[in-house]
């Protein structure tokens, strides 16, 4: 089940790095944001989401573990919303080989879209 867990997260990370990027940047802009709670935590990955030549630091993946062991369901919330991913450049391959490059097993059955 862990495994399962791990890669349900890994698609839904990618999403949120950007999400949450977008989301500082929107605040940053006089704006506010209506990035989940759990996109915040992704933001020290943003650059590691299409480097995939670096290993990620721990700032990076020790977030994404967290999340992933604590906040699944919002993660499964922005993976679940059609075009998320996409809208912020990132497909799934991306999201889990990122969590791969972290040291997390990845599965996105965990979330799936009927739950």
């Amino acid at each position: 089940m862990a495994s399962t867990t791990t890669t349900t997260t890994a698609a839904m990370i990618s999403a949120l790095l950007l999400l949450a990027t977008a989301a500082t940047f929107t605040e940053a802009q006089g704006g506010g944001s209506n990035a989940p709670s759990c996109a915040s935590k992704l933001i020290p990955c943003a650059s590691y989401i299409s480097n995939t030549s670096v290993t990620p630091p721990a700032s990076c993946c020790d977030p994404i573990k967290e999340a992933v062991r604590t906040e699944l369901p919002c993660l499964c919330n922005l993976y679940n919303t059609p075009g998320l991913l996409a809208s912020f450049g990132i497909n799934v391959t991306q999201a889990v080989a990122l969590t791969t490059r972290c040291g997390i097993s990845a599965d996105t059955s965990s979330c799936s879209r009927g739950n």
